[in-house]
């Protein structure tokens, strides 16, 4: 380096406390710079520079260890790969770009980046500028990064980091956001910053961690309060593992990011999608979500590449405090059964009123979500189709195509494992639809529930359970003129029978009949949901109730001859 380039690092480097060395580390189209203490450790320009441009330093004496180029625009990222796994465990590692830096900069060069502590680094994209000073190692976001994402394929603005970073191993505690640095920065949290950080429940003596095993992954946009309440009902869980926890985000936002470092949680940021579409503002957000759904399902199992399945959790959930051995319970069924789509933790029909047995489980054709475990085979087979920007589709409904469901079932309680607390969001977006739709839903509290075994849902065990249930089963009313919405069509005053409710379809898809029998019951009625070949299960004044479609395979084999399917809406 020239007296020129040290002349230019002096003017970026100002004193640092004992202990610290500065590190000033800019990246841009035409310069990428690292100084450390007043010297120039890295001046980069020209296209023989072009890329990453990154530097290692030993964590206590603060002494330049290795540089190193990378030219990931012309080649690919595996070099990078090799480099930052080879560095030894604890060094801090400082990363700039030059030009760009992306184009083949691809997930394991992202995997990479996460090891050193970088959150931002899905927001770096084709011609964008990207800092990063992080440690090999670091569990939480480093706070010295800073991106600039190319829009319509600009260059980015030039961006800088420049810090006074401890040394003597103190960079990972310096990385931690204590409660009272985050408590005197954001309002809105009283509940957290007047009382003590929840603490991890170990797991029962002689019970293996279930969350050893999958990795979760929480979606999150920028509601702190919300994320705040989600996280920590799942760090509040028997066991858990945080290690195991990802916390994605839609955007860089600040104040959610810090609230994850308060909890000493992993957070990764994807680049926000902005839809193109001219459609209506719900078909754009409906764009927005889809794509921060892929790339958080498809970073989770780049990030535990070990992982068969992952457990998807949104960030306006409350989860049960059996969670976690709800899934440990269900997961090997998935293993077994390749009729399997997934596991979810919700029953969209499970109200107090209709819902009561914590430990049944039953099939359905349609994907609940909210709360649900995916296999690795899955992501694989869905991730080339899933659905492009930008034409206002909503991943969930497109999962729920036969073309992607391919007549396998998910799994699902009849108790919810997960309660839906956002009153705000994409389809919830008023007091009145949430009361009427989700504020009373039922929500397991037991801690010890049991399940039940899980072979029982096998799909020859479960037929055979509902033909079982059927065949001792007393038919309700259905005489002419007899509905389910008079309060006396379940008979009052007895429980633990088991009751039929047999409704008229044209064929085996037609559930008009079955949505007005939703109607009356109070259940979920914008469009059936929870049924399996055409049965829908459900309780009501403590009684089992199966309402079966005429045309449903169960119908041709157990119907009564003298029964006349209801029929609550005309043809």
């Amino acid at each position: 380096m020239t007296s020129a380039d040290h002349d230019f690092c002096s003017q970026r480097t100002h004193v640092c406390p004992r202990g610290q060395v500065h590190i000033a580390a800019g990246s841009g189209k035409d310069l990428a710079y690292v100084c450390v203490g007043g010297r120039a450790a890295i001046k980069a320009t020209g296209e023989a520079n072009r890329g990453l441009n990154v530097l290692t330093m030993n964590e206590d004496s603060g002494r330049v260890t290795a540089i190193r180029h990378f030219d990931t625009y012309s080649e690919p990222e595996t070099d990078f790969v090799d480099f930052i796994d080879s560095v030894n465990l604890g060094r801090l590692v400082v990363i700039v770009t030059l030009d760009d830096g992306a184009y083949q900069f691809k997930s394991e060069g992202r995997r990479a980046a996460h090891a050193i502590g970088s959150s931002q680094v899905d927001s770096f994209n084709f011609r964008g500028t990207w800092v990063v000073i992080g440690q090999k190692g670091l569990s939480v976001a480093t706070k010295y990064e800073a991106v600039s994402p190319s829009e319509n394929y600009k260059w980015g603005a030039d961006t800088t980091v420049n810090e006074c970073v401890p040394l003597n191993g103190n960079f990972a505690a310096h990385q931690t956001v204590t409660k009272e640095q985050f408590c005197a920065t954001y309002e809105g949290y009283s509940d957290l910053c007047s009382h003590d950080l929840p603490a991890l429940v170990p797991a029962p003596p002689g019970e293996p961690q279930a969350a050893v095993s999958f990795p979760i992954a929480l979606v999150a946009g920028n509601r702190p309060q919300y994320l705040l309440r989600s996280l920590a009902s799942v760090l509040a869980l028997p066991g858990v593992n945080p290690d195991m926890i990802t916390v994605f985000m839609d955007g860089v936002n600040p104040e959610p990011m810090a609230l994850c470092n308060v909890f000493g949680v992993r957070a990764v940021a994807h680049m926000k999608t902005k839809s193109t579409s001219t459609m209506a503002k719900t078909f754009q957000n409906a764009d927005m979500i889809a794509a921060h759904y892929f790339m958080t399902l498809r970073r989770v199992f780049e990030l535990f590449p070990r992982s068969k399945y992952a457990l998807i959790v949104e960030e306006d959930l409350e989860v049960s405090p059996d969670f976690l051995s709800y899934f440990s319970h269900t997961m090997p069924l998935m293993e077994m059964d390749p009729t399997v789509l997934c596991v979810s933790a919700w029953n969209d029909n499970g109200y107090k009123h209709v819902s009561q047995d914590p430990s049944m489980l039953y099939r359905t054709d349609f994907f609940p979500g909210l709360g649900w475990m995916l296999s690795r085979a899955l992501w694989n087979e869905i991730m080339p189709k899933w659905p492009p920007c930008c034409y206002g589709w909503s991943w969930d409904l497109w999962l729920r195509e036969d073309s992607q469901r391919k007549g396998r079932q998910c799994i699902m309680p009849d108790v919810s494992r997960t309660f839906h607390f956002g009153r705000r969001g994409l389809n919830v977006d008023n007091d009145h639809f949430y009361n009427a739709y989700f504020a009373n839903h039922n929500f397991n509290t037991d801690p010890n529930a049991v399940l039940q075994p899980i072979t029982e849902l096998l799909p020859s065990n479960y037929d055979a359970e509902i033909a079982r249930l059927l065949q001792k089963a007393t038919p309700l009313s259905h005489e002419p003129g007899a509905t389910p919405c008079k309060d006396n069509y379940v008979p009052s005053g007895v429980s633990g029978n088991v009751y039929t409710i047999w409704y008229k379809q044209k064929d085996s898809k037609d559930d008009k009949n079955l949505a007005a029998i939703c109607s009356c019951f109070k259940m979920w009625d914008l469009g059936v949901r929870g049924t399996y070949k055409g049965v829908l299960r459900f309780f009501s004044k403590g009684n089992h109730i199966l309402a079966v479609g005429s045309q449903s395979e169960f119908a041709r084999l157990h119907m009564p001859s003298a029964i006349q399917p209801l029929a609550l809406r005309p043809d």
